[in-house]
């Protein structure tokens, strides 16, 4: 048995003990390189992963790790990544003060601020509150210019969003690389909280655009989240907005079968044309919905007399839109009934 195979679990689950034994029980001492696994993770890895802060003393103290405090293993991950991911703050403060690097990035992409944002609950900000005690930027971006505030805003926790943007209110403001801010990230997946939150920080964004042409509030109608629709619509966005395709929030909401949020542009009169053609290939929402196969969207927006003679720019009508992947029988034969 190899002395990873020995090591890791005690890293994971055991003593000190143990691992004095195990450590000196030949009589060669076992050295550093001999206990590196073949993803790269040192014991240090594994004991900051499950916070075991005894054992990161341990070998602080008596097998020579400090060295290897911001040792990388293949995932460009150092300890600080794993206790900052698991949510551990006990581990993050300690290496923190045996010299671990704040704003190492994993692998050029992200640090370790950023990992810890992925996670929710009192464990998960207290180590954000951790890493920015010790100077983490907060500032800083991955390769896709992500903030730790855009991860936030993916992952939900409406504490770390504040913390985050705590003294820092321009970090709203910042872009990632293809144009979209944190807001954009909470819309599209339903954090109402943090929707709330980023708009009290700068009430401008609520109809600022991506790349694409998308904005908060037709990324909440792809997302689907009726209640962000509403705050945004009352906070300024406009029913009217459309992305640089031309899709507006009936085709999206259509596309992606959010039939509440269908229902709700209908019963508010939200929706000016409910055969409007988007500037890409003239597609209407139904057909959207059609080539989706999002039954229950074909059959509201038959119901409200969307035309099923409309035609796109290569002479498609919904029908001709359905495939045999996603509902495209079941759609036909709704179709068929409305002709």
């Amino acid at each position: 048995m190899s002395l990873v195979e020995v090591v890791f679990p005690v890293c994971k689950s055991g003593s000190v003990t143990e691992l004095s034994l195990i450590l000196n029980a030949t009589e060669n001492p076992k050295t550093w390189t001999d206990c590196i696994s073949k993803c790269g993770d040192n014991p240090l890895h594994i004991a900051a992963r499950y916070g075991r802060i005894d054992l990161l003393k341990y070998m602080i103290d008596h097998w020579n790790a400090a060295a290897y405090v911001n040792q990388c293993n293949r995932l460009g991950k150092t300890p600080l990544h794993e206790a900052a991911q698991a949510s551990q703050p006990s581990a993050v403060q300690f290496l923190l003060e045996h010299g671990a690097d704040t704003d190492i990035l994993k692998g050029s992409d992200w640090t370790p601020l950023m990992l810890a944002s992925t996670k929710k609950g009192c464990h998960a900000q207290k180590c954000v509150k951790i890493l920015l005690e010790n100077h983490a930027d907060r500032f800083l971006r991955n390769k896709d210019g992500w903030t730790a505030l855009h991860v936030a805003a993916k992952y939900g926790d409406v504490e770390i969003t504040k913390i985050l943007l705590d003294g820092q209110p321009l970090l709203a403001n910042v872009k990632s690389n293809n144009g979209r801010y944190p807001l954009h990230v909470a819309a599209l997946n339903g954090h109402e909280d943090i929707v709330h939150l980023l708009l009290d920080t700068n009430a401008t964004l609520v109809s600022s655009c991506d790349d694409c042409g998308s904005t908060p509030l037709l990324e909440a109608c792809k997302g689907g989240n009726l209640c962000i629709i509403q705050h945004l619509l009352r906070c300024g966005a406009s029913s009217s907005e459309a992305d640089a395709m031309g899709l507006t929030c009936l085709h999206l909401a259509a596309q992606t079968g959010n039939s509440l949020t269908i229902q709700f542009l209908r019963d508010n009169k939200l929706i000016s044309d409910i055969n409007i053609p988007a500037k890409f290939m003239n597609v209407t929402p139904l057909h959207c919905a059609a080539r989706a196969g999002q039954l229950e969207a074909v059959r509201i927006l038959l119901q409200m007399g969307a035309d099923t003679r409309s035609i796109d720019i290569n002479g498609r009508c919904a029908y001709d839109m359905t495939n045999d992947r996603a509902n495209g029988k079941a759609v036909r034969d709704l179709l068929t009934q409305y002709q």
